[in-house]
């Protein structure tokens, strides 16, 4: 609370969220909304605070590029693109969409000349435009996270889902999750998820 008070989170925020997204959704939401997603730089002195107060540094952060490079060369991995800054596209211009898009991936290129044109979502948040501004970016794929199995052909009006892999998925729980059996169970169920995720405001 009292680092949202030091970034300035309006209380508009703070009310009408979902419990079950724990307690950095109001923060979360007002950076989308605010922000466009983009971690403002005034930002950056309240959360060295925070970190002094508890001792503690984020290991969550972008990899350098020696980083990257390295791990391209033990994994085998493919490279992919996912923005300049990390912004929510469907809240930027299209001439923005586009820079974000072919900047990041002709940086990369310079740098890395297999990366891939698949586009991640930031933050999974897309829309029809946002779709149609990638693929002028050049973009082959663009790639979301809805609810839907990954063996699903691609369709350029609603993306490919993407399986998001964390180190506690079991390889049985990473199967369930790319089986689509959710998804099936909906179905049956007569329920469908929308085409494209809810945008941020200050309740949702």
């Amino acid at each position: 609370r009292q680092f949202e008070d030091a970034c300035g989170l309006p209380e508009a925020y703070r009310r009408g969220q979902p419990v079950a997204e724990g307690p950095v959704r109001p923060l979360r939401q007002w950076v989308l909304a605010t922000y466009a997603g983009r971690w403002p730089a005034a930002l950056e002195e309240p959360l060295a605070t925070l970190e002094d107060d508890l001792g503690l540094r984020t290991h969550q952060r972008a990899m350098t590029e020696p980083e990257l490079a390295g791990f391209l060369r033990r994994t085998g991995a493919h490279l992919g693109v996912h923005t300049v800054s990390h912004a929510a596209l469907p809240f930027l211009p299209d001439h923005e969409v586009v820079a974000e898009v072919r900047q990041s991936y002709d940086a990369l290129r310079a740098r890395f000349p297999a990366t891939l044109p698949y586009l991640a979502m930031p933050f999974g948040l897309f829309d029809a435009r946002t779709l149609r501004l990638a693929a002028e970016a050049g973009m082959r794929v663009s790639l979301t996270l809805p609810g839907c199995p990954l063996d699903r052909p691609f369709d350029a009006d609603i993306g490919m889902p993407r399986l998001c892999v964390v180190r506690q998925h079991t390889p049985g729980r990473l199967t369930l999750k790319a089986s689509g059996v959710a998804w099936l169970l909906d179905r049956v169920r007569g329920e469908t998820a929308p085409a494209y995720p809810v945008l941020p405001s200050a309740t949702t």
